[in-house]
């Protein structure tokens, strides 16, 4: 049987007043003392008064942790339990990975993310000297000081620095904030107060981003110059600064990425789709026939159907359907629609994307810009709004209020024709049925 532990009491050490008490926010509890000086105590009464509150406070304590099962575990460390909770992340990826089918777990990209955005708190942590900040002392002060060091500390955005905006924080309170219930979750108890420390975890409200959709004029120029830069004999221009002083000079692309980055812009461009989903993307999902593709998503678990052929409430794509099929020809025994080289599946070129859109000189053009401009061109061509919130993999109105961008006029004819793509497909078609004809 343990040993009874007594309440506070009133004691004098070292010719001064002192309350010794046991703190319960530790398991087993600790041996504490307060000295009356310091809290303004001098005389019987105001002694007596502090005795009354510290145990007080000793019995809301002792009752949380026999409610608890008997401890409370505010001495936990914090780098521990973060370290916990990415053990399960990588868990639940594993359980995805084992059975896509089951929808259970997380998703290899989305567990990536998650440590990614943990590793940046897990440095902070250690850079600002809370090694060992345990549970218990973690306060909304400090995640607000995390925040505060992000929104200041650039970052790498590819070869640029450049500054979190208010989205990209937002994304990693989001993170932050799961991390957080997670361990707050865990028995026994580790924080004190777990409503206080969600406080700075809300989002905050962001300036609204452009809402126009791109160009086909921009959408033309990208395409063109991911070509221009494919092609290992045509010198591009390079300006360097070199020991204080700016050259120009011409010079060749060293590699070529495994995957091209303009036969990825076209299938994201024109199909809507996530870029893991893009990647993932197999000739087994594709029915010529009925011009009908098959995507699974990693993020949802859903997967959908997008009609590229006469859909009834528009035609999409029949010309890159047909490209499609050319595509197919020259695959060979290869698995998935996009090439990859000698590599096990397609990857994303980010560093050639990124100097294709430095070459082109337009505005930023991301998987993500495409996703939301497919959307847009769709309303465009007349397709309603749930239709292409359908073929996009969301609801309605995540389409309308996230996704869809303000397109400047109606077009007429298929989306490949409204986005200005209509012109490279059918070169592409016209190359491929001239090269066969040589061979």
């Amino acid at each position: 049987m343990g040993r009874h532990i007594p309440p506070a009491k009133l004691r004098t050490w070292r010719r001064q007043w002192y309350v010794f008490y046991h703190d319960w926010k530790f398991s087993p509890p600790r041996k504490r003392r307060i000295s009356c000086k310091s809290r303004d105590a001098f005389d019987q009464s105001s002694r007596r008064q502090l005795l009354d509150r510290i145990r007080e406070e000793e019995i809301l304590l002792r009752a949380e942790a026999v409610r608890l099962g008997g401890t409370i575990a505010y001495d936990a460390r914090l780098l521990k339990c973060v370290d916990q909770y990415l053990e399960d992340v990588g868990r639940r990826v594993k359980v995805r990975e084992s059975n896509k089918q089951a929808r259970a777990g997380l998703s290899p990209h989305t567990g990536r993310i998650v440590e990614d955005s943990m590793r940046y708190f897990v440095a902070w942590l250690n850079e600002a000297g809370y090694e060992a900040l345990q549970t218990g002392q973690l306060g909304p002060h400090h995640l607000r000081a995390y925040f505060e060091h992000l929104a200041s500390e650039p970052s790498m955005n590819g070869e640029r620095r450049v500054i979190r905006s208010g989205a990209t924080l937002n994304h990693h309170r989001r993170h932050l904030r799961a991390c957080i219930n997670w361990i707050a979750d865990m028995r026994p108890k580790r924080f004190p107060d777990v409503d206080a420390l969600r406080k700075p975890l809300k989002p905050q409200p962001v300036a609204p981003r452009e809402d126009v959709a791109c160009t086909p004029a921009e959408l033309l120029k990208f395409y063109r110059m991911a070509v221009q830069r494919e092609d290992p004999e045509c010198p591009m221009e390079v300006t360097r600064k070199r020991r204080g002083r700016i050259e120009n000079f011409k010079q060749c692309p060293p590699v070529v990425a495994a995957t091209p980055v303009s036969r990825l812009f076209l299938v994201l461009a024109l199909t809507g789709m996530r870029l893991s989903e893009a990647l993932q993307l197999k000739w087994e999902h594709i029915n010529f026939a009925t011009g009908w593709v098959r995507i699974f998503s990693e993020k949802t678990g859903r997967p959908r159907t997008l009609q590229l052929l006469d859909a009834p409430e528009g035609v999409l794509c029949p010309r890159f359907l047909e490209l499609l099929k050319r595509w197919k020809l020259q695959a060979g025994e290869r698995e998935f629609v996009l090439p990859h080289g000698k590599l096990k599946a397609p990857l994303h070129p980010k560093t050639p994307w990124e100097s294709t859109l430095r070459a082109a000189k337009i505005r930023r053009i991301g998987p993500q810009t495409l996703r939301r401009n497919w959307v847009s061109f769709c309303a465009s061509i007349g397709i309603p709004a749930a239709v292409a919130a359908l073929w996009a993999g969301h609801s309605a109105a995540v389409a309308e209020k996230h996704y869809r961008l303000q397109v400047m006029s109606r077009h007429q004819g298929t989306l490949e024709q409204a986005m200005g793509l209509d012109v490279v497909v059918e070169e592409l078609i016209a190359g491929s049925v001239a090269q066969g004809a040589k061979a």
